[in-house]
């Protein structure tokens, strides 16, 4: 786990949300799973980050995602990055282009059994699921109506 949390942190110097997740995330398996007062609370930096990662994770790891749920976290994504783009504070907290290919690769050094056989893949996967309900989906796109720093909040 430890060298997990150090290859993140070199890896993303340049993304400070993807940094944040990494340094706190895997500290713990005990990641909050989503409730009011969690959504709430979670900055929208942190969750496009953890969607992020996790969705790769998925993929990497081989897990089927359904193509609906796929359709949902593609549209939700697309809004997050425009919103955290356009009103990051700053530059370096915006989502650049290499963005996805910096976690594939990332994956790919720490290996399969490092990634998808511990109990956190249980639990991140969890919360990707849950966090694309139709529920969840509409309580952030709320949140994107409002122009906010997109870091402002907490992240696990």
């Amino acid at each position: 786990m430890d060298q997990w949390l150090k290859a993140c942190s070199r890896l993303c110097e340049s993304c400070a949300a993807m940094k944040a997740l990494m340094g706190k995330l895997f500290l713990s398996t005990s990641i909050v799973l989503w409730s009011g007062q969690a959504a709430a609370d979670l900055s929208l930096s942190c969750l496009y980050t953890m969607l992020s990662g996790i969705h790769e994770g998925m993929v990497f790891c081989g897990d089927k995602i359904d193509a609906n749920d796929e359709a949902k976290y593609v549209d939700l994504r697309i809004a997050l990055k425009a919103f955290i783009n356009k009103n990051a504070q700053l530059d370096r907290s915006k989502i650049g282009f290499d963005y996805d290919e910096n976690i594939k690769r990332l994956l790919r050094s720490r290996g399969r059994a490092a990634v998808c056989e511990t109990q956190d893949y249980s639990v991140l996967k969890k919360f990707f699921l849950e966090s694309i309900t139709a529920e969840r989906i509409a309580e952030i796109r709320k949140r994107l109506q409002t122009p906010s720093d997109p870091d402002e909040g907490d992240c696990p």
